[in-house]
């Protein structure tokens, strides 16, 4: 069975390239598999930032909730930018419940951001993450889970495979009943855009 493709931004911002001028139009930084990529200026430095999704929007978050926030670029740019962005290393569009996933997951980390902040009885059973004065997000316990050991293991799917026996018999009535890594990994991959969304970490290569 396959469902909605959705959208992850690959690498962590490092800011404008020193030798251009002009936030939107010069060329950006991005450390991406232990190297500096550049990503153009325009609309691939656009989508990628659309790619991390909007305050407010809609989660998880798929290239059409992308297209639609990117209402200036017409379907040819929209998908010009996607391809150069898939070219450089630097955007995934990937079916949570396909079989590319679990080849993706091996071939792609997590690295984790911000601090925790733990459970509070005024937080309904979620965990908070975010700055030093306090949460940016609360997440339930997979997503916490992820946020928290992800980034030990050396892959997503060994993330998976560390996880999944706690999800044989989960805590709560909300978290997912999973029997092994490849249950779990679609719960796994739709839990990450909104922690790449707040900036509680990113996506790279393994």
């Amino acid at each position: 069975m396959t469902g909605t493709p959705l959208m992850f931004p690959v690498g962590h911002y490092l800011g404008p390239d020193g030798g251009t001028s002009g936030r939107l139009a010069g060329a950006h930084r991005v450390r991406a598999g232990g190297q500096v990529r550049t990503l153009p200026g325009g609309d691939p430095y656009t989508l990628w930032l659309l790619a991390h999704g909007v305050a407010g929007g809609p989660q998880p978050w798929t290239p059409a909730h992308a297209f639609a926030a990117a209402e200036w670029l017409s379907t040819d740019r929209f998908h010009r930018a996607v391809e150069d962005l898939a070219r450089r290393g630097l955007l995934l569009v990937i079916d949570p419940d396909s079989a590319e996933a679990a080849a993706m997951a091996r071939s792609y980390r997590w690295h984790s951001m911000l601090h925790g902040h733990g459970m509070r009885l005024e937080w309904s059973g979620r965990y908070g993450i975010g700055g030093a004065e306090g949460p940016w997000l609360l997440v339930d316990n997979l997503a916490h889970d992820i946020w928290r050991w992800a980034p030990i293991t050396p892959t997503l799917w060994d993330a998976c495979e560390a996880l999944a026996p706690s999800y044989r018999r989960p805590p709560n009535d909300d978290d997912p009943i999973v029997t092994g890594p490849d249950d779990l990994l679609p719960h796994l991959l739709r839990r990450l855009h909104p922690l790449a969304c707040a900036h509680a970490g990113f996506l790279d290569e393994a």
